[in-house]
C-alpha cells in the first residue's frame, strides 16, 4: 500500500474510533427524539377463552421535545370490524401513559383474530398488530 493510502486509512479509522468512544460515553444520542419513538409496548395474553374480554395494555412514552396532546389509542379487529378505544389523553415531555383497550368477545366464535392497535393524534400515527386466539 502506498503511504498516502495508509495515511487516509489511519485518518478514517481514527475518526471512526472517536465516533465510537463518544457514542459509548453518551456524548452522541442515537435515540429517536421525534414522534416515531413514542409507542412503547403492547402487552396482552395471546389466548383467551370465548366470552372472556380481551385486554391489551398500550404504553405511550413521550421522548419528543414537547408535550403530545390529544393522543388516542384504538384497537380494530379486522375480521369482526369491532373497534374499541377511549377518550383522548395528553402525555407530557419525558412522561409515559398506559391505556387498556378492551374487546368484548361475547358472541365471537373461536379462532385467530388479527388486531390493529393504533396510537395517534393530528400529527402522527403509529400502528402495531397482534394476533389474538379465542378458544
Amino acid at each position: 500500500m502506498s503511504s498516502l493510502r495508509v495515511i487516509i486509512v489511519r485518518k478514517i479509522l481514527s475518526v471512526f474510533a472517536v465516533f465510537i468512544v463518544l457514542a459509548l460515553f453518551g456524548k452522541i444520542d442515537f435515540s429517536d427524539r421525534g414522534y416515531d419513538s413514542f409507542f412503547g409496548q403492547v402487552r396482552s395474553y395471546e389466548i383467551y377463552e370465548a366470552g372472556q374480554p380481551v385486554e391489551l395494555h398500550t404504553n405511550v412514552v413521550n421522548r419528543a421535545d414537547e408535550n403530545i396532546e390529544d393522543v388516542k389509542a384504538r384497537m380494530l379487529i379486522y375480521d369482526t370490524g369491532d373497534v374499541t378505544g377511549g377518550t383522548a389523553f395528553d402525555v407530557d415531555h419525558g412522561d409515559s401513559y398506559g391505556r387498556f383497550l378492551v374487546w368484548e368477545t361475547g358472541n365471537v366464535p373461536p379462532g385467530e383474530y388479527l388486531a390493529r392497535i393504533t396510537v395517534s393524534n393530528d400529527h402522527f400515527r403509529k400502528v402495531r398488530h397482534r394476533y389474538i386466539t379465542i378458544i
